[in-house]
């Protein structure tokens, strides 16, 4: 669900320019799709946590252990979408502060209905799902760079000095979070 809001709000908004290729709607739709996924692996820890306290530190620890074991691709997709929102607020700091805030409000919205869907499912199997979150994040489908391979391939045939050249003009607390 969220992995659907970034992609969804970013296929739209961001447009196609000819000169500049990590703008254009396939790319944003990839990488968006891909920040949702990263998204979402703390999302879950965050519902879990709010639902049933008693999953907190197993979840916090996996979440933690699972950015750890992925940190240079998780890295490289979260400063891709950042710097997609820079280009996409034209390079102003009001703008991109406003996108960012619009962004937020959007995830916001989009947490509440996530766990609106899993306790629509039964508590049981939320508590469930919960308990056995560190588990799945051990699997090969949380490997995104693997399981989302061809996603990933297309998102970095976008040229690699292109987004490196972009992301130095980014300001230094887009860089550095």
């Amino acid at each position: 669900m969220i992995r659907a809001a970034f992609t969804l709000l970013l296929s739209f908004g961001v447009t196609a320019e000819a000169q500049e290729p990590t703008r254009s709607p396939p790319y944003a739709e990839d990488v968006a799709g891909i920040y949702g996924d990263i998204q979402q692996v703390s999302a879950w820890q965050e519902v879990c946590t709010d639902e049933f306290p008693s999953t907190a530190d197993a979840n916090k620890r996996a979440v933690r252990e699972w950015r750890s074991q992925y940190a240079s691709f998780v890295q490289e997709m979260e400063e891709r979408y950042q710097n997609m929102l820079w280009q996409e607020a034209r390079h102003d700091p009001i703008r991109h502060k406003a996108l960012l805030d619009h962004m937020a409000r959007v995830h916001d919205s989009t947490m509440r209905g996530f766990k609106d869907i899993l306790v629509r499912g039964g508590m049981d199997r939320f508590r469930e799902q919960c308990e056995n979150y560190p588990a799945y994040l051990k699997s090969p489908a949380m490997n995104l760079e693997v399981s989302q391979a061809e996603v990933v391939n297309r998102i970095r045939k976008v040229a690699r000095t292109s987004w490196l050249i972009n992301r130095s003009l980014a300001p230094i607390s887009m860089r550095f979070p």
